[in-house]
């Protein structure tokens, strides 16, 4: 009993709750990709509210979020590399009460057959799922 004690008197009483890893939707029309970024790590969870989106990041092929809880200090986090390349510069995100809607504007393509996306990841890189990213650059 005394053990425990112990453990419980050196737990600091903020610490903060582990980070996660957020799941995400995605639907596409003929020139975008819209991306569902949830406050939860499975899309079944209760999402956590209190969440500020802290960055986002639009990569050549590549789409990071960065959001912390108020209070807790919780981080949230999701990192994909995806299927194809957009335009990064007309692409868009609005923080949503439980997550992040983002809408991937699509290059111009030949035709809509070519438009399409045959999925949101990569082949060889589905979601990260290992540790936290280093913080995204001032945007």
């Amino acid at each position: 009993g005394w053990l425990l004690i112990l453990l419980i008197i050196w737990v600091p009483s903020h610490a903060r709750a582990p980070d996660v890893v957020c799941a995400s939707q995605w639907a596409q029309s003929e020139s975008e990709v819209h991306v569902f970024v949830k406050f939860a790590s499975g899309m079944e969870d209760e999402a956590v509210k209190g969440v500020d989106v802290t960055a986002v990041d639009f990569g050549d092929s590549t789409l990071r979020v960065q959001a912390v809880q108020r209070g807790s200090g919780q981080r949230f986090w999701y990192s994909a590399a995806l299927a194809r390349a957009y335009d990064r510069e007309r692409s868009t995100y609005k923080a949503r009460p439980y997550g992040v809607g983002v809408v991937l504007r699509k290059l111009p393509a030949t035709s809509a057959a070519a438009a399409r996306w045959p999925s949101l990841l990569s082949a060889a890189g589905a979601r990260s799922r290992g540790p936290m990213p280093s913080p995204i650059g001032a945007l």
